[in-house]
């Protein structure tokens, strides 16, 4: 994941997620670990909050911030594509792995590169016609209708 790129809300997201589970960690030791054996539940969460902390600082460290760019002609990281798929159209915003997880937007679809879909599209400009074949093993055709670059304002 070295140097996988990440939009500057992704990393505000993450910063303030790390935050949180460091909040959990300090309150957590602060009530002393139960060393009980019905204390399972607790060391459980223990585990879960440590390994979370840990990978989120993986990833912030292992991360470059990259913005969308300005003129696009092709679908690439940070742009908004505008894709027919059977009979109607969607719009995903094209980021990275991190970026749809860690950022969902409530309003459109952020769509990781390496997805199927993802992946078909990359690349490609206005007009071309891409297939892909979903997890469930169906095999899709669409075509590129339409690229939109992405103000920095909306990701930032």
């Amino acid at each position: 994941m070295i140097g996988q790129p990440i939009l500057p809300i992704t990393r505000k997201n993450l910063e303030k997620e790390l935050k949180a589970v460091s909040e959990k960690l300090k309150e957590m030791y602060g009530m002393g670990i139960p060393w009980q054996h019905d204390a399972g539940g607790f060391h459980s969460d223990l585990r879960n909050n440590l390994s979370r902390e840990k990978r989120i600082a993986e990833i912030l460290s292992e991360s470059q911030i990259q913005l969308p760019p300005n003129n696009p002609s092709r679908a690439e990281y940070g742009v908004r594509v505008v894709v027919e798929l059977g009979e109607g159209t969607e719009t995903f915003l094209l980021v990275s792995p991190v970026d749809a997880t860690f950022s969902r937007s409530k309003r459109e679809r952020w769509l990781s590169y390496e997805s199927p879909i993802g992946r078909a599209i990359l690349g490609l400009g206005v007009g071309d016609s891409f297939e892909f074949t979903t997890p469930d093993g169906r095999k899709n055709v669409g075509r590129v209708i339409k690229i939109i670059p992405v103000d920095e304002a909306e990701v930032s």
